[in-house]
């Protein structure tokens, strides 16, 4: 009876070993069934560690797993699910590099001839920040500039030698000067003031004819009395 007994018990274990390893479906003897021989089903390995696909600001998070916990063999399922997952990480702000704001309308720096012009630009589109590198480059360009022709206000030349109106006697004396040192040009004010001066001038005493002959002037010879 005993022998029976243990008999049946061995039929029921290899019922339930009968589905899993077919190489020996029809062994009576549990200690000749080669248990290797039996599929193995797959099983998840622990996630790796989370990466997320920025290092800084708004980004996907992913970690991954495989399915060799173990690895299917013989035929065993592989494992259910997928071996990757993502999800949303959020990391500190980014650091903001500055950009150059547009140039300033360019200023000469005379209102006419030749000069220096300037502009400028602020390094605000956007302003650095967050530990961002600031912009490259000058804020300042500069460029030669030309206008017009400036005005030129004249200038009072030298007086001429001075002439008196007359060679004896008493007369005019007068002198000129030019407004030309220089000439006004291209809208300059002309010279201020006169450009003839004069003053008193007395000469010699002039001769007179003998009919009015006095001691104190020179006499004039009869023809220069004639012609008068």
């Amino acid at each position: 009876m005993t022998d029976l007994i243990d008999w049946w018990s061995r039929q029921i274990k290899l019922r339930v070993i009968e589905g899993d390893c077919t190489d020996f479906q029809t062994s009576t003897d549990l200690d000749q069934i080669d248990l290797s021989k039996c599929p193995v089903d797959g099983g998840w390995g622990t996630w790796s560690n989370p990466i997320c696909s920025v290092t800084c600001g708004n980004g996907i998070q992913s970690r991954n797993r495989s399915c060799d916990s173990p690895v299917p063999s013989l035929g065993g399922q592989t494992c259910n699910g997928s071996n990757v997952d993502t999800s949303d990480c959020i990391l500190r702000d980014c650091p903001v590099d500055g950009g150059w704001g547009s140039w300033s309308n360019p200023i000469c720096s005379v209102t006419c001839g030749n000069g220096i012009q300037s502009r400028n630009r602020s390094c605000d589109s956007p302003v650095p920040s967050l530990g961002g590198q600031t912009c490259n480059g000058s804020n300042v360009d500069t460029s030669d500039c030309i206008l017009r022709d400036c005005p030129v206000d004249g200038g009072w030349g030298s007086w001429s030698n001075p002439i008196c109106s007359v060679t004896c006697g008493n007369g005019i004396l007068s002198r000129n000067r030019s407004c030309d040192s220089p000439v006004p040009s291209a809208g300059g004010q002309t010279c201020n003031g006169s450009s003839v001066d004069t003053s008193d001038c007395s000469l010699i005493d002039c001769p007179v004819c003998l009919a009015t002959k006095r001691a104190d002037l020179p006499v004039r010879t009869d023809a220069e009395c004639t012609a008068e």
